[in-house]
């Protein structure tokens, strides 16, 4: 229940931080704003997949090399078809571990992504926080590239453009306010989650000495 109303919050947050930058203000001059936030189902879909396509930010914000990687493998993951991201569903796999490193030895894949050389590959392979992160951000991406794909035409290349953006670090200050207020929001609940744990200890321990 906590967790379900800390995503809707941030979400919210992030949303509230970047439609009142004056750059996205520019790049909507010619919608109505008022009806875009207002419309329930149009403005629910922005919150959600801005939230999911930055939710890793702590790694890639102004990471230009890891947000390369990520893209690179978004775009190779989900231009091998459909079957294959349903075989992936079917596997029941819970990591894009074996086919990051099936991406990474294809040199057709990486030809743009000169960083990627022997040393990174051997951090890739030694480095679990390096890898959980990409893996993190590559899961994420996935799936809101994936659903933007069915949206309209007009709706997709709207979104493309939000992300091409995000990408240039157009939105990094807002980003950065975000993940400050997440920051700080996370070690208050954990304080919470904390305090209603040893209050529930205690009535326990009353409750056995009565």
């Amino acid at each position: 229940m906590l967790a379900d109303s800390k995503q809707t919050a941030e979400r919210k947050v992030l949303s509230q931080l970047l439609v009142q930058n004056k750059i996205f203000l520019d790049f909507m001059k010619n919608q109505d704003m008022n009806d875009f936030l207002n419309d329930v189902e149009a403005f629910g879909k922005f919150r959600l997949y801005l939230h999911h396509y930055i939710c890793n930010s702590p790694f890639l914000l102004g990471n230009e090399n890891m947000i390369k990687l990520v893209n690179a493998f978004v775009t190779y993951w989900l231009d091998l078809g459909y079957m294959t991201t349903r075989l992936h569903e079917a596997d029941h796999e819970k990591t894009y571990f074996k086919d990051i490193k099936i991406f990474l030895e294809d040199r057709v894949a990486i030809r743009n992504l000169n960083f990627v050389d022997k040393p990174f590959l051997l951090s890739f392979s030694r480095d679990v926080e390096l890898r959980m992160n990409i893996e993190n951000a590559i899961e994420h991406r996935v799936e809101v590239v994936s659903w933007n794909k069915y949206n309209s035409d007009d709706e997709r290349h709207f979104y493309e453009r939000i992300f091409e953006m995000i990408d240039r670090g157009v939105f990094n200050d807002d980003i950065k306010t975000f993940l400050a207020w997440k920051t700080d929001t996370t070690t208050k609940m954990r304080a919470l989650n904390s305090h209603i744990s040893e209050m529930k200890q205690d009535i326990i321990e009353c409750e056995q000495d009565e």
